[in-house]
Formats: structure tokens, C-alpha cells, sequence
């Protein structure tokens, strides 16, 4: 096999920077004496099911570090988009110069299972307590947390999925001049199924039979194409009868869309719409 030169790629600064944009966390600790902190972290992945497990980077500087070795629990609270600059504040400023619950004004809950509150404005909250404290470097150690309880802010998930309307931040980082100063931030907006109404809707020739619609399945909204003559009322939910257009088959991958697909029972084919790659790949 012949290896091409890698001329589609340039050198990157950091080695997690094509993974960096996602949900970061605010780790929420609590000391022996009560006092009660959290700071921003990026560095942190789940590892195994049952029990499930998250594996977080906290710097030994931070009174975050403090605080979880004082009490071996902690909590991880999902922002929103509207909670960018609590994001941004709680990495930028240390626990041991500000009072950050104070400066934020955010909601201490009680927890179901620990003794750390959770945060009332985020989309998630998970409570953990410490089975294992791994030295890394110098700097920084990981810490193993094995999960007590998940809660998940009301109306926010399908599912596994978050509803496009429940916006959590997808962050990558804010990038800073010599003299600190915030030059930008850097983040995405969830899509959700709706955003693929244009994509099919343009797509349509003007003189197709078909039109985009939004059919609820099994609890979920899908964006389907229907003949403009079928949408009835008995039709809407069933899912033997549903007509999908894989006009954005691609699109639909890209937006985890495609598992839907495993509740459909049948599925109607327009033999001057779908090409045969696109109809085996669907079913």
C-alpha cells in the first residue's frame, strides 16, 4: 500500500485540540470545614459502565485539589450556553482568591446521595465519591470517581440525547493575547433535527409531490419527507407507514440521527428520489 504525503494537514500546538470542543465541567468539592468551591475542567472521560466511572485532571495548585481530598467527594455540573462566562470566570480565577459561588451567584442544591451541592442553573449534574487518587506529573493528579446519583435537568434529553432546546455549552476555550486579554471565545451551538428542514426542504424540486414534515416517533420528532396527499392524522406516530426521504441521508449521520432509523418497520421508497446505495445503507 502507497502512503501519501500528509500535505492536507498543517502542525497543530496541542495534541487535544482536535478533540477539544465539547461539554466542559464545573467540579463542585466541598472541604471538611464546609467550604465550597468549583472550577472549570476540560481534562476528564468516562470510563467503564457498571460501575460507572469518570476519570477528572485537577491541578495540585487549585484549592478544587484541596478540597476533594478533604471530603473524597465531588460533583461535575454541565453548563448551559448562557453559563460561558461562569465557564470562563471558574478557570480563569482561583478558589483560593475568590469566593466563587458569591461572585457567580449560582445555586447551591442538595444532593441525593453526597455531600456536595449540585449546581441549580446547569443542565446536569453527576455526584461522585473518590475510589482512587493516580499521581500523573508534578502538577497534577487524577482522580477517579465512581458515580452516586445523575441528574438530569427536566425536559432536557430524548433519551440519551439532548433536546436542541436544552442548549448545553460546546466549548473549546477562549484564546488570550500576551497581556491576558480575552480575544474571542470559541464555542458551537447544538443542531438538532429541525436544523435539517432547510437541508431537505432545499433539496425538494419545486414540482415534487413530497413536502418536509415533522412526524413525533416513539416520543422523538423526526424530520421525514411524506407525499403532501398522505400526511393524515393516522399516519403521524405510525411507524409502519412512515415515508423518509434520505435526501440528507449524510446529514442525518452527522446529527446521530441515523439510530432512529432501528424504529422504523418499513420504509417507502421513491424509486426517482433514492439511489441504491442510499436505500441499502438506510435499511
Amino acid at each position: 500500500m502507497e502512503w501519501k504525503e500528509a500535505d492536507m494537514f498543517e502542525p497543530a500546538h496541542h495534541g487535544n485540540k482536535p478533540f477539544a470542543i465539547r461539554v466542559p465541567a464545573l467540579v463542585v468539592s466541598r472541604g471538611a470545614k464546609d467550604r465550597i468551591n468549583f472550577l472549570t475542567a476540560m481534562w476528564f472521560t468516562p470510563t467503564g459502565s457498571e460501575p460507572s466511572r469518570m476519570v477528572v485532571a485537577i491541578l495540585k495548585k487549585t484549592l478544587t485539589y484541596k478540597l476533594i481530598l478533604e471530603r473524597g467527594e465531588f460533583v461535575m455540573s454541565a453548563p448551559t450556553a448562557k453559563m460561558m462566562e461562569v465557564v470562563v470566570f471558574a478557570g480563569y480565577v482561583s478558589g483560593w482568591d475568590v469566593d466563587k459561588w458569591q461572585a457567580t451567584g449560582l445555586t447551591p442544591v442538595k444532593p441525593a446521595r453526597g455531600s456536595v451541592p449540585l449546581i441549580g442553573e446547569a443542565i446536569g449534574n453527576v455526584e461522585y465519591r473518590v475510589v482512587r487518587q493516580i499521581p500523573f506529573d508534578e502538577q497534577m493528579d487524577l482522580f477517579v470517581g465512581e458515580v452516586l446519583a445523575t441528574h438530569v435537568r427536566k425536559g432536557a434529553m430524548e433519551g440519551e440525547l439532548y433536546r436542541e432546546e436544552s442548549d448545553p455549552l460546546l466549548y473549546m476555550g477562549t484564546k488570550y493575547d500576551p497581556a491576558r486579554k480575552s480575544l474571542g471565545k470559541f464555542y458551537a451551538h447544538l443542531a438538532g433535527i429541525d436544523a435539517l428542514r432547510s437541508i431537505i426542504e432545499s433539496k425538494l424540486p419545486a414540482d415534487s409531490p413530497c413536502q418536509a414534515l415533522e412526524i413525533p416517533l416513539a416520543g422523538m420528532c423526526v424530520l421525514a419527507g411524506i407525499l403532501a396527499d398522505e400526511a393524515q392524522e393516522d399516519l403521524v406516530g405510525d411507524t409502519h407507514q412512515v415515508c423518509l426521504l434520505v435526501f440528507a441521508f449524510e446529514e442525518l449521520l452527522s446529527q446521530s440521527v441515523n439510530s432512529l432509523a432501528l424504529l422504523v418497520h418499513d420504509v417507502v421508497v421513491f424509486e426517482d428520489v433514492f439511489s441504491v446505495r442510499e436505500v441499502l445503507a438506510f435499511n
